[in-house]
């Protein structure tokens, strides 16, 4: 009886792959009719709420998911190139500069006079603290 050379190894050896591609295929090549099956494991108050928004629009649990997975996978496609630069222009009245931004900045982060005035009257103290005054 003759020794019998596994299949796997000798597919591997021919085309110059890996064992991990082969069953990485063999898991994708158990879905059906381009859908698979899985189980996530979500916060309640998540569920919830995406269960409300198919309620809502009329639609299956499975296809608001996706859409909402695709609409995430998407945005993460476009957040993932190049960053959009600030326009920096010079105030005609003052002379200033003047940086325009993509995105507004919040309420907190929004550089008023007042915050400005904290912030260098912060920093002078803590010079003065380091100065030993």
């Amino acid at each position: 009886m003759g020794y019998v050379t596994p299949v796997l190894p000798l597919i591997c050896f021919i085309s110059n792959c890996s064992l991990s591609a082969l069953r990485l295929d063999r898991k994708l090549g158990n879905q059906e009719n381009g859908r698979m099956k899985t189980t996530l494991d979500l916060p309640d108050g998540l569920v919830k709420e995406v269960k409300l928004r198919a309620v809502h629009e009329g639609r299956k649990l499975k296809d608001e998911v996706a859409d909402l997975l695709r609409k995430g996978l998407a945005v993460a496609a476009d957040s993932a190139g190049e960053p959009e630069l600030p326009v920096v222009t010079k105030d005609k009245k003052t002379g200033l500069p003047v940086i325009k931004c993509k995105h507004a900045a919040s309420s907190r982060e929004e550089l008023t006079p007042e915050r400005v005035a904290d912030i260098l009257q912060a920093q002078e103290v803590e010079w003065q603290h380091g100065a030993g005054r």
